[in-house]
């Protein structure tokens, strides 16, 4: 029966997915720092990054700083990295540590890059091939207060380096968390994300102009509020919240199911709406799975995910390895 129900889930949500065209997304894309916004690892972004109140998919605190509180099933350990169009590649990586009696800290590491920009002058003529990195280095901390209530607190530094005679952007951000359980099959989760994030550079050296001096972009603030429903072998996701930036903001939505076919094979499902006052354009569909490997020995579990990108021009392909030490 509960087989029934996680095919049931899974099959419900692909096909609804199917009954929309998946076009360019909107203005929430063009914001400082979107690369972090992807979303983290395979398990997160097949599910629709709707992990805000759940930690059973994994100790993430990218999506909810609270999760490092559930750091008890050893040191876990991720791996990820995407295959890209247009010489893109995005990485993660992630490692949490038990903080006893009650707490935990995670410590990840987001990674962002294009290569082989073809740099050209005013006047269309070849310069040199360009690069560009983005990093977000992050750590979290949280604590059960009880048996049903866990608060964490996260810290961010970001960093960009956009060109060779431009001093890299930097800038520091913070996030803070709440995980509420009310039940063995209910919990509730609440966020609020990248506060006071920015880059700040100066490229009048560059360009010679002083009136090109020091500059700050900031990023937009997330607010989320989300809630998880736990079958035996079915997770139920979902996250609803708002991206708010100088006067603008969006309304976001995200649902996500993962269903455990077999003790060694889980398989998930996602959708992630960027502004829901422009659905067509600013959905994003996911889907993928994990094949928990055969082993006591570190536990390691093999990861993929498939994610339609924001831009409609290309999809993502993301694979991971999850260990527990």
């Amino acid at each position: 029966m509960i087989r029934l129900a996680g095919l049931s889930c899974i099959l419900v949500l692909i096909v609804f997915l199917s009954l929309f065209p998946f076009n360019a997304v909107g203005q929430p894309a063009g914001y400082a720092g979107s690369f972090s916004r992807i979303g983290f690892g395979p398990r997160g972004i097949a599910m629709g990054n709707a992990l805000t109140a759940t930690h059973t998919e994994g100790v993430y605190a990218y999506y909810n700083p609270a999760h490092a509180a559930f750091s008890d099933g050893g040191n876990q350990i991720d791996l990820s990295t995407a295959l890209m169009s247009f010489d893109r590649r995005f990485n993660s990586l992630n490692a949490t540590f038990k903080l006893p009696p009650s707490a935990g800290l995670t410590i990840s590491l987001l990674n962002a890059n294009v290569k082989d920009i073809d740099g050209r002058t005013a006047s269309g003529y070849y310069t040199s091939d360009l690069k560009t990195s983005e990093f977000q280095l992050s750590t979290s901390f949280g604590i059960n207060i009880s048996t049903k209530l866990a608060l964490g607190v996260g810290v961010k530094l970001n960093l960009a380096d956009y060109h060779p005679e431009v001093s890299p952007a930097r800038g520091v951000a913070f996030d803070i968390g709440a995980l509420f359980r009310l039940s063995n099959k209910l919990s509730l989760g609440f966020t609020a994300q990248d506060l006071l994030a920015s880059y700040s550079w100066n490229s009048s050296d560059l360009y010679g102009d002083e009136s090109l001096g020091d500059r700050t972009e900031t990023f937009p603030t997330r607010l989320n509020l989300g809630a998880a429903y736990y079958l035996k072998s079915v997770l139920i996701a979902s996250s609803f919240g708002y991206l708010i930036h100088d006067e603008e903001h969006f309304e976001q939505a995200k649902v996500g199911v993962s269903w455990l076919v077999h003790q060694r094979i889980s398989l998930r499902g996602g959708w992630q709406i960027d502004d829901l006052n422009n659905i067509t354009d600013a959905q994003r569909p996911g889907a993928g799975f994990s094949i928990h490997l055969p082993f006591d020995i570190l536990e390691p579990s093999v990861d993929y995910a498939y994610l339609k990108e924001p831009s409609g021009v290309s999809s993502m392909h993301v694979f991971g390895l999850r260990l527990n030490l």
